[in-house]
């Protein structure tokens, strides 16, 4: 605060932070912890990986895979819940499994937190990097079947009229 008004704001789309920053932010971290109930893809547990933070992560969703590439620590869910606006199901982290993994962390020497840092880190460049991702495109282009433009964009509407009555002898589940 300052002369009673906020002087910061958080960081977002018209308020960002340049690398640098943001790396010094990630550096000022002895551990990243990827808490959530889901994830489409964490990208927060690769920005502090490759800042050489030791990550540990919800052993869920696309967070299992990035948690099992970078060599990081996966947190076991308790258990699962359905939500009832999406149906969507949801980890419920373990906050005692949690509690337990921050205690033997904070045990830890600082040489085995660092070479934790530089596992995770090292395993990040190896399975995220830019090369990796233009192979991975070029080699979708180069397999994938180039159809001829009449037979797609240049293609003659394919028009659905549907029936204006229902059919007569329909089982429930055609229906």
């Amino acid at each position: 605060y300052e002369c009673g008004a906020l002087a910061n704001q958080l960081a977002g789309i018209s308020n960002s932070v340049n690398t640098e920053e943001l790396s010094s932010v990630y550096n000022s971290f002895d551990m990243y912890v990827q808490y959530a109930n889901s994830e489409g893809f964490g990208m927060p547990q690769l920005e502090a990986a490759q800042c050489a933070v030791p990550v540990m992560a919800i052993d869920y969703s696309a967070m299992s895979s990035v948690i099992s590439n970078i060599k990081g620590t996966p947190l076991a869910p308790l258990t699962y819940s359905s939500e009832c606006e999406t149906g969507c199901v949801r980890a419920i982290p373990d906050n005692d499994l949690t509690t337990k993994l921050f205690s033997h962390f904070r045990s830890l020497p600082k040489e085995q937190l660092r070479l934790d840092g530089d596992r995770v880190q090292k395993n990040a460049l190896k399975h995220y990097n830019w090369d990796n991702t233009a192979k991975m495109w070029n080699d979708y282009f180069e397999k994938t079947p180039v159809r001829d433009l009449n037979e797609t964009w240049l293609s003659p509407p394919q028009k659905f009229v549907p029936h204006t009555s229902i059919p007569d002898g329909l089982t429930d589940r055609d229906y």
